[in-house]
């Protein structure tokens, strides 16, 4: 049986000593959205990582609320990170991933969707959240850069090969 004992709690993160020896990280679980254009294009977001000190360019995702599923969640946050509604019975639930299970017990499910670039109505951002930049990549180049590991964001990566499949 696992002791816990919760060390810090904050707003998205909670960090617990595990058995008097692993330290273990806690969250609420999050989407990662394929969204492509029915143009052969990708849609990615450029967006500043605090953590990383860095802009970083990533599919885009976003935690899951209390009584959301992830289907949901991937609607919710297309619209509010990209600007973008979904065309209308597209979305395919891919399965999801452990993406640091040495430390944490974050789990990231994938939703993929086509996206209605007739339907622009702005991007809605959390606070704190700075994306700057909207692309349109086209897959082929997209397929390259992960290849070539130019994007540094593990769901990004993974999502490759969900785009080649």
């Amino acid at each position: 049986m696992k002791e816990e004992q919760l060390l810090w709690s904050g707003r998205f993160l909670q960090i617990f000593l595990v058995d008097g020896h692993y330290e273990v990280v806690k969250r609420p679980e999050a989407v990662g959205i394929i969204a492509l254009d029915g143009k052969g294009n990708i849609v990615l977001v450029k967006q500043y990582r605090p953590a990383v000190g860095r802009w970083t360019v990533e599919i885009p995702a976003g935690l899951i609320d209390p009584g959301e599923d992830p289907l949901q969640t991937a609607l919710r946050e297309l619209r509010e990170e990209t600007g973008y509604t979904h065309v209308e019975g597209t979305e395919e639930y891919l399965g999801y991933m452990y993406p640091t299970v040495g430390y944490a017990n974050e789990v990231l499910h994938f939703v993929k969707v086509e996206v209605n670039t007739e339907n622009y109505i702005g991007q809605d951002l959390d606070e704190g959240e700075t994306i700057s930049e909207v692309i349109f990549m086209p897959i082929k180049e997209f397929i390259e850069k992960c290849k070539r590991l130019e994007f540094h964001d593990s769901k990004t990566l993974v999502s490759a090969l969900m785009v080649i499949y």
